[in-house]
């Protein structure tokens, strides 16, 4: 279960974990030793990607700018822009209907291996 709340926290970031075989993996070796000098050897960068699409594809689509521009001049209630200015609605990420990327969005979270269906006891339970 460890690994799947581990999946879930890292499945939304753009990662790439390269694999070194044993005689050509130094690192490995290095901290292995001690040192009294601190070293870095290795540094891993993530940033997600989803949030990021999503608001390029608002930036590009006229409906929610005219949404933004409703929630500045305090004419919307529901609706919430954050400090990247990406659009929210009633806490839920708004994703604009341009070209297939709903699509894309939803054929990732059910075709990819780290997805699982909890059950429909489970989903009842969360409504």
């Amino acid at each position: 279960m460890r690994q799947r709340r581990w999946i879930e926290q890292l499945k939304d970031y753009d990662l790439t974990i390269s694999y070194h075989p044993g005689k050509a993996n130094k690192v490995a070796d290095a901290l292995s030793r001690k040192s009294g000098k601190k070293t870095t050897l290795a540094s891993l960068s993530a940033r997600p990607c989803l949030q990021e699409t999503v608001k390029l594809n608002q930036d590009r689509n006229p409906e929610p700018t005219k949404l933004k521009g409703q929630v500045e001049s305090g004419k919307s209630q529901d609706l919430q822009i954050d400090d990247k200015r990406v659009l929210w609605m009633k806490g839920r990420l708004c994703v604009p209907d341009s070209g297939n990327f709903r699509q894309e969005i939803l054929s990732e979270a059910h075709k990819s291996k780290f997805s699982f269906h909890p059950g429909s006891t489970k989903n009842v339970q969360r409504s």
